[in-house]
């Protein structure tokens, strides 16, 4: 097969979907009732790794990678979605840098809101301030001065503890701990996770649920972002697989009773499937 054809049959997108947060898509990893999968009216640009801003019955906001094929590299936007038929209405960058950015973590302290993305290409890990105002990220803090890879900051008994894969293990079986006293401090590295397989990296924020803390990961295991599987401790749950003409989900969050998913799908969805499953019995 040529090299043209490859790139052609390797092309995809991803898109948003949000429904009604139940536990149970915890409990069975199966999403009940009504899921809405969100136009994109952007012919160049593909939306990931989404985290809620705000919602309300009208609209909600989210803050996501945003990919354009004419940058070539990942940006932070903010998403404005109607509720009423699921439309991107508004799409707006608030943080853009030379590097690849990603997986806008936000955090919510008084009236202030803090998003930590992912700049593993930078080498290092910075939160900033959302400023609502100038509608941007700004006033840039260092917090690991380490190439990690989406980053999840979690308060434990006053404590801060970040957790983290990092870019040489960004899609391997460690999960790095590091802690502060302060979430807009410095974090000093404190342990190492192995769950033994491909599936540390992080797939959203912790989910505080019927049984405990549930941490959403990546399920990297044959390939990058196939699914999700949420862990209590190191026990499986649950795992959310795609379906249909989907391959691939890497991000679930949940905010004011909803959750959002990031759903791949190439553009030869069949023809890329065949394929795959050609690859897979001649391993």
């Amino acid at each position: 097969m040529s090299k043209r054809l490859r790139n052609i049959l390797s092309q995809y997108t991803w898109d948003l979907a949000i429904g009604d947060y139940s536990e149970s898509i915890i409990r069975t990893g199966k999403i009940p009732g009504n899921l809405h999968v969100v136009k994109n009216p952007y012919p160049s640009k593909w939306f990931a790794d989404p985290f809620f801003l705000s919602a309300d019955n009208e609209n909600c906001q989210l803050l996501v990678e945003e990919f354009d094929s004419d940058v070539k590299r990942g940006r932070i936007a903010r998403l404005l979605i109607d509720r009423i038929d699921y439309t991107i209405k508004e799409c707006k960058i608030v943080l853009e840098l030379d590097t690849h950015l990603s997986f806008p973590v936000i955090y919510r302290v008084g009236d202030e809101i803090f998003v930590h993305p992912e700049n593993s290409a930078s080498g290092k890990s910075y939160i900033y301030r959302y400023d609502m105002l100038q509608d941007k990220l700004v006033d840039p803090i260092l917090l690991v001065d380490e190439p990690l890879t989406d980053a999840i900051i979690r308060n434990e008994k006053g404590l801060y503890r970040l957790y983290a894969t990092k870019i040489t293990q960004n899609a391997g079986p460690l999960l790095y701990s590091y802690q502060s006293k302060s979430l807009l401090e410095p974090y000093i590295k404190d342990k190492d996770i192995d769950f033994g397989q491909r599936t540390a990296r992080m797939a959203g924020a912790f989910i505080d649920n019927y049984d405990g803390i549930i941490r959403p990961a990546q399920d990297c295991r044959h390939d990058y972002g196939e699914g999700v599987i949420f862990y209590n401790g190191c026990t499986v749950i649950s795992e959310l697989r795609p379906w249909g003409l989907y391959e691939g989900l890497h991000t679930f969050n949940t905010y004011q009773g909803l959750f959002v998913i990031d759903l791949k799908r190439y553009d030869y969805p069949r023809t890329h499937k065949l394929l795959k499953r050609i690859k897979t019995m001649l391993r």
